[in-house]
């Protein structure tokens, strides 16, 4: 299971299709709304539980659509 996110300045989704290219079998998605640390959010949480209990079943990602916003936030002028 291999889960990008949208707004990942870390690790670029090119990057991340291709590792799961490279993986005999896997599953990639795309996060929507989400930066670098997508299980932060219930719906890919709920994917990677799912993957983890039964690696060879697609997880269910019904749930991406209903992620509305971003989990950003501005720091503070010091």
């Amino acid at each position: 299971l291999v889960l990008g996110g949208e707004y990942d300045s870390l690790t670029r989704s090119a990057w991340s299709e291709t590792v799961a290219a490279t993986l005999s079998q896997s599953y990639y998605f795309s996060i929507p709304r989400t930066g670098h640390v997508t299980i932060q959010r219930d719906c890919p949480l709920e994917m990677a539980k799912s993957f983890l209990n039964n690696p060879s079943a697609v997880p269910n990602s019904s749930c991406l659509s209903e992620i509305r916003t971003s989990d950003f936030f501005e720091l503070p002028s010091s």
